[in-house]
């Protein structure tokens, strides 16, 4: 089943409000499925999360790289 939600660390969110069509790429047809589009809020809130769980592994890196 097709919701047509964003997925933001494991959660559904569609707090937009512009709808967006699904295309038939070759074809260029509309298809059955529509998207919800992100809201500058949702982005914001899936690059602080993103952030926030690649700053451990970029430490890790980091200090191998800098202790090698």
């Amino acid at each position: 089943m097709n919701f047509g939600h964003n997925f933001i660390a494991g959660s559904r969110s569609a707090e937009g409000d512009k709808i967006l069509k699904s295309l038939n790429a070759t074809t260029g047809e509309a298809l059955d499925f529509d998207f919800h589009q992100a809201t500058e809020q949702e982005v914001n809130r899936a690059v602080k999360l993103l952030i926030l769980h690649l700053k451990p592994i970029a430490i890790l890196l980091l200090n191998s790289v800098l202790f090698f």
